[in-house]
């Protein structure tokens, strides 16, 4: 990565922590039932580890002696005599690849087409689209305003990019978003929001996706703006120049 990465958390959102569930949210429409015959150390150190949940798939991990055990948005690894339980990442080193992601990369793009298109702020590139982004975003988000002055080489390279609601950095924010969403034109209340303007809402008793959004997003693993996700659910943290993300694996695919 040659760019140092930006990114602005507004909330810590994880499921799991020190190795207990808290509120597990699943992304697919029921859980997958694993094939794989676990040793008996594995099932009773789940059950010790996280009682409060049933993993919704178990596998071998990509490391010898481990297996994978994933709760939504979370993956545990527990080796095979039931002594040890990680929570975190593995990347190989070979290929820099961030292995654990790659097992919820399915997941958040099942996810992704769960979102209506009427239900984001679209920003369309003249003629058929060559690729599609999704930007979890905030009014207040520095890094989200500095994306969104972007978005016109988005469109001139026929990038589609869509905006979902994920107001975290203060108390005003998801005011401002319902405005934007309840304007009669999203786009130039988006302009008006990014560059610091104030936003009035044109619709009463507009209702906005802002929760659904906002709950999709931290079942993604969203915890912080922007976010930045390819519909092959490859997702992004954080600010990436223009050139950078679509350079990216998934940028150019529809």
């Amino acid at each position: 990565m040659t760019t140092k990465e930006k990114f602005r958390v507004g909330a810590s959102i994880s499921a799991i922590g020190a190795g207990v569930v808290g509120t597990v949210i699943v992304l697919s429409a029921a859980q997958a039932e694993s094939e794989t015959t676990l040793p008996d150390s594995v099932e009773q150190a789940l059950e010790q580890a996280v009682p409060q949940a049933e993993p919704d798939a178990v596998q071998p991990a990509p490391i010898d002696g481990f297996y994978e055990a994933r709760f939504g948005n979370n993956v545990l690894y527990i080796d095979e005599l039931g002594e040890h339980l990680i929570q975190g990442q593995i990347m190989e080193i070979a290929t820099g690849k961030n292995l654990t992601d790659q097992v919820l990369q399915g997941e958040r793009k099942r996810a992704l087409e769960q979102l209506e298109q009427h239900e984001l702020a679209t920003y369309a590139p003249e003629g058929e689209p060559k690729g599609r982004i999704t930007v979890f975003t905030d009014p207040n988000c520095p890094y989200c305003r500095e994306f969104h002055e972007e978005v016109p080489k988005y469109q001139a390279a026929g990038i589609e990019v869509r905006y979902a609601m994920f107001p975290v950095i203060g108390a005003e924010s998801p005011e401002i978003m319902d405005a934007i969403w309840c304007s009669s034109d999203q786009n130039t209340a988006m302009d008006r929001a990014k560059a610091g303007d104030s936003v009035e809402p044109q619709n009463e008793g507009c209702s906005t996706p802002r929760e659904q959004h906002m709950e999709l997003g931290q079942a993604m693993g969203v915890r912080g703006t922007p976010a930045i996700l390819f519909d092959n659910g490859e997702k992004i943290d954080g600010y990436r120049p223009v050139g950078e993300v679509i350079e990216m694996k998934g940028a150019g695919e529809s």
